[in-house]
Order: C-alpha cells, then sequence, then structure tokens
C-alpha cells in the first residue's frame, strides 16, 4: 500500500458496510470473494475518498432535513435561519448561537417537566459545598443562567440513572452530550464578551462552531420523536386531542388531532388546558410549564412558543418570544398550579 495512503481502510466502518450493502462481492478465480470496499480502497484510493466524500455529504444532508422539518420549533427555526436567513456574518453567528440555546432550553423543559410528572425528588439532587449549604435551591430552577440549567440537567440524569428511575429523558440525551453542549456554551459566553467582531472574523467564528453544533443535534436524533404541544379541544372523544404542534422551521400553524392512550388520561386530565405547553414521546404525554409558554399574535393567526428567561417575583416571569428575541414578562397565576409541584418537589 502508497504512504500517501493517510486513510486506513478500518477508518470507516459505516461507509465499507453501507457501500458494500450496495455492491455486489468481487469474485476472483477460486479466492474467498472479497468485499467491494475493499478492493475500491486497494484498485483506486482516490474513488474510495471520493465515495466516502459523497456518503457523508448525503448523510448531512440527511440529518439536515430531520432537524429542519422533524425537531422541536425553537431549534429547527434557529438552525434554519442560519443556514438560509442570515443578512450577514455577525448575524450569522448570532443565528448560530441562537440554536443551541435553543437546545439548552428545549431540553431543560422537557428534563424537568418529565421529572415533574414522574414526582422524581428534586430535592435529592443538590450537594451539600463547603460550608454546609445545599448548592441548588428552588430559584435556581428559574434562573437565567445555561450554565446552572445544564448543571440541573446533567444532575437529574445522573440521579435517575444511579436509582434506576426510569426516565425517557435519559433516551433523549445522554451525558456526553450535555458535556458538548457545556463546551459550547463556554464558547457562547467568549464571544458575548467580547468587542465586536469584522465581518470576516465571525465567518471564521462561525465556521470554528458550526460542526460542534451540528454534532450535538446529530446526537440528538430522538428530539425527531418528541413533539412539543398547545391543546386545543377534544376532537370528538376524551382521548382525541387537537393540538397546535410546535415541529420543524416552519411557523406556519399545525393542528392535527393527536391520539393518546386512555390510560395517561387520569395524569394529564388537569393539564389539558390551553394555559399548558405539552410534550408528547413515546406514548407519554406531561407539561412543560411554566419553562415553555406561549404568546397569541393580536390577529390569533400564530402562536409563538416563549422561553422562561427568568422568574422576576412571586407571579411574574420573563418570557423571549422563539424566533423574536423579544422579551415580556407573564402573569405566572395562570400556571401556579404547575409551579406549586415543582416546588414541593425541590423543597
Amino acid at each position: 500500500m502508497s504512504e500517501e495512503r493517510t486513510v486506513e481502510y478500518s477508518d470507516h466502518a459505516d461507509f465499507n458496510v453501507d457501500f458494500d450493502f450496495d455492491n455486489a462481492e468481487v469474485k476472483i478465480g477460486s479466492l474467498p470473494p472479497y468485499k467491494a470496499s475493499y478492493v475500491l480502497y486497494h484498485a483506486d484510493y482516490e474513488a474510495y475518498l471520493d465515495a466516502i466524500k459523497n456518503y457523508n455529504e448525503k448523510k448531512e444532508d440527511a440529518i439536515k432535513d430531520t432537524i429542519l422539518y422533524n425537531y422541536p420549533q425553537p431549534i429547527s427555526y434557529y438552525f434554519h435561519q442560519a443556514e438560509n436567513g442570515y443578512s450577514n456574518n455577525n448575524h450569522r453567528l448570532q443565528l448560530l448561537r441562537s440554536t443551541w440555546e435553543a437546545i439548552i432550553f428545549t431540553l431543560y423543559a422537557v428534563v424537568i417537566g418529565e421529572a415533574r410528572s414522574k414526582n422524581l425528588p428534586l430535592r435529592d439532587i443538590a450537594i451539600r459545598n463547603s460550608r454546609g449549604n445545599f448548592d441548588l435551591c428552588f430559584d435556581d430552577y428559574f434562573s437565567d443562567s445555561l450554565a446552572k440549567k445544564l448543571l440541573i440537567i446533567e444532575r437529574i440524569l445522573n440521579f435517575s440513572s444511579n436509582y434506576n428511575i426510569s426516565l425517557h429523558s435519559n433516551n433523549i440525551i445522554s451525558l456526553q452530550s450535555i458535556q458538548n453542549i457545556r463546551t459550547l456554551n463556554q464558547s457562547r459566553n467568549e464571544f458575548m464578551h467580547t468587542a465586536a467582531l469584522s465581518e470576516e472574523q465571525a465567518s471564521h467564528r462561525y465556521s470554528e462552531l458550526y460542526p460542534e453544533v451540528f454534532d450535538v443535534l446529530t446526537d440528538l436524533t430522538e428530539l425527531a420523536s418528541l413533539d412539543i404541544m398547545r391543546y386545543v379541544e377534544n376532537a370528538g372523544s376524551v382521548t382525541a386531542l387537537r393540538c397546535e404542534l410546535f415541529r420543524g422551521y416552519s411557523l406556519a400553524r399545525k393542528i392535527p388531532t393527536i391520539q393518546i392512550n386512555p390510560s395517561h388520561l387520569g395524569t394529564i386530565f388537569n393539564e389539558l388546558n390551553d394555559q399548558n405547553i405539552l410534550v408528547s414521546y413515546q406514548d407519554d404525554i406531561f407539561s412543560v410549564t411554566p419553562f415553555y409558554h406561549f404568546n397569541t399574535e393580536a390577529n390569533g393567526n400564530r402562536t409563538n412558543l416563549c422561553y422562561c428567561k427568568k422568574r422576576l417575583s412571586s407571579t411574574r416571569y420573563e418570557y423571549e418570544i422563539v424566533t423574536r428575541s423579544e422579551s415580556y414578562e407573564v402573569d405566572g397565576t395562570v400556571f401556579t398550579d404547575r409551579v406549586n409541584e415543582l416546588r414541593g418537589l425541590i423543597i
């Protein structure tokens, strides 16, 4: 084999398997048959590299389509904008930042929402510090710190794993993904506190960060099986729910009828109202309010999802409208029950 070959045949096992599935084995006389990928590698190394490049491009395009059309709307929307809707390189970099912020807000809402719905003792994930005080309190769950959100997610996933508590969230996000997102968040903090970048600098920074964001999104493919939705009304029976779905980058309203398992009615009955944002995943359904809420356009033609940025007082919350980065205050009395349930698990 030529010394110029820097790629080993074993480096691309996934490609080799797929290539061999599509191409017949090569038979030479009485010798055992050779895998097509093995023959290509040794017979035409450059063609082998080109085939890998095409394979990776198709694979990346397929993942992009999944993100754009099947991931929760906040993630899909900002990813689409970073790909297609930017006005300059600095704007594009900000949209990429908004993409991974959307990842954190979405995962946080899902993990906390499921933990609340399954009565996970969140007080037990706190750790005493050197002064003997617990390092997490109720107010921390409404902090505007993304690092704090990642810490809480990590603690909940670890706790559920250590005590064999079944959470769907462990299927959606791995602890390694949390660490990768934490690294991205550190990068976010770095460029948020630097002087304005030139267009060339912003383009270079985008090129550095995009692969990291894309890798995180690739690791979170279970998000494509998760639906964020808002209950609208029943459709003929108590288990048929018309819900507004927030899936994919399009902001067009989608209100299909969702069939739910009758066994879930008892647990979500009090949450089936127009003030709750729900998550449906693997035949389970639970509220992610107040960490996700909504804002309805004045003309009633569109419902905007909103992140909970922070808790301002016992009844006031600051939210940010997804797609606008515009903050506004909400009277939290409309979801007092969800907050009180959460408080009871933390305190």
